[in-house]
């Protein structure tokens, strides 16, 4: 089969034939219908192409501003750390006796804050920043235990005056006896207290006797805990019993002159480790400074 096309022309010179036989025109169709078909997919390509480039830009600049905030995060972190650190340093500065047994326990902040500021900090020194912030957080964890203890063995150790009086009239150690005028060796001190005065204790602890005891009269002994233990004689009134749980500053008994007594006054003893100790270390003097024990746990 074949087909005839006509043109016309418009200014009138005439027409022109073309015969086309139908297996050409349906071979021109069919290519014009694979060229918009390519034409199409190629488009679809493309545009796809470029949905994915700006997703990848979006994603990429999503992660930069996420990082950038993490980093500018710890940065903050990092400077909180080390203004912590620094508090706690002059903190604890404060506290310990001196240097030396602060460095048993940490080191100072100037071992870190060479590296550790908003300039320096990178993804090569985060590591290392941050695994030295915890071990320093790991140290500080022992010096709380450390000072948990402290207190601990500080509320369990005598070292404040039974009395009111806060006076002493017989030391420990040898003196000339008040009966018979021969040197004796004197285990405790004589504070004054007039009759019916409060006794107090002179550390928490536990009251293991509380009653009559040769030469002590009314008698109260305290076990403290950490090797020391208080007595507190010629009472003539016992407040407290045996097994009752007593803080320091509670009244135990009432001052008195039971047992072998010249007069009124109260008989303190501080024992450690069963042997008895010079109490008046154990009494603040004048301006509430105490001597350290040699016996204390924590020096």
């Amino acid at each position: 089969m074949k087909y005839q096309i006509i043109v016309l022309d418009a200014s009138g010179g005439g027409a022109r034939s073309v015969t086309l036989s139908a297996a050409l025109i349906v071979g021109i169709l069919a290519s014009v219908l694979i060229l918009v078909f390519s034409f199409v997919v190629n488009l679809s390509r493309l545009s796809a192409a470029r949905a994915r480039a700006k997703f990848s830009q979006t994603l990429l600049l999503e992660q930069q501003s996420e990082s950038a905030l993490i980093h500018k995060d710890f940065e903050h972190a990092c400077s909180s750390g080390v203004s912590a650190l620094q508090k706690n340093d002059l903190f604890f500065a404060g506290i310990f006796d001196d240097d030396s047994m602060m460095s048993r326990y940490y080191t100072k902040t100037d071992v870190i804050d060479g590296f550790v500021s908003t300039k320096q900090i990178s993804a090569d020194n985060i590591e290392e920043i941050a695994g030295e912030l915890n071990s320093r957080v790991e140290r500080y964890r022992e010096i709380e235990h450390y000072l948990q203890m402290r207190h601990l063995v500080e509320r369990h150790t005598p070292n404040v005056w039974p009395s009111h009086s806060k006076r002493a009239t017989s030391s420990f150690g040898f003196r000339r006896s008040p009966f018979t005028g021969i040197p004796s060796y004197h285990e405790g001190t004589d504070c004054i207290s007039s009759m019916g005065a409060p006794v107090f204790a002179t550390a928490d602890g536990v009251v293991v006797y509380a009653g009559v005891r040769t030469g002590y009269g009314y008698l109260v002994t305290i076990d403290h805990g950490f090797g020391y233990m208080t007595r507190y004689a010629h009472n003539s009134r016992l407040l407290v019993w045996a097994g009752m749980a007593v803080q320091k500053g509670d009244v135990v008994s009432l001052s008195g002159s039971t047992g072998r007594s010249a007069g009124p006054h109260l008989h303190y003893e501080v024992l450690f480790n069963g042997m008895p100790v010079n109490s008046e270390k154990y009494l603040p003097d004048s301006e509430g400074r105490i001597t350290k024990p040699t016996g204390f746990i924590f020096n």
